[in-house]
């Protein structure tokens, strides 16, 4: 009996939430570029809470939170100031520019380290307060 998602996929998603992410927008935006009729304002608004979503996900999963958290929510206003800038571009365009912008912004993936990764090696996994404690001195 097979399992679904298989467990490779489950082990990918965990060790490289940020690249994971990245994938499924930009699946989302070819489904909506390429599939899906909506105007550029539904396309637009799907797109910006996917960015937001995956972005809020990916904070829960990786050390710094403030780097995914701040590719996402940059992800869905680029996104937004596409689609209801005022030029009038098609749904396939803004869908265009939010993959674009979801492959730039995974290149931040070298700036995370997954919680599973220390999980896995047996290392304790730090609390990180939500805010530096101020310099001393």
């Amino acid at each position: 009996m097979k399992t679904f998602p298989p467990p490779g996929v489950v082990r990918y998603v965990k060790t490289e939430p940020v690249l994971a992410a990245a994938a499924a927008q930009a699946v989302l935006s070819l489904l909506i570029g390429l599939g899906l009729s909506l105007t550029a304002g539904q396309a637009g608004a799907v797109e910006a809470a996917a960015s937001a979503g995956l972005g809020a996900a990916v904070a829960l999963g990786v050390r710094p939170v403030s780097v995914p958290a701040f590719t996402g929510l940059a992800g869905a206003v680029v996104t937004l100031l596409v689609a209801f800038g005022g030029s009038h571009m098609p749904a396939g365009d803004v869908s265009a520019a939010s993959a674009a912008v979801a492959a730039g912004l995974a290149g931040f993936r070298g700036h995370v380290t997954p919680l599973i990764s220390k999980r896995l090696a047996g290392a304790p996994v730090p609390q990180v307060p939500a805010y530096p404690p101020p310099p001393v001195g």
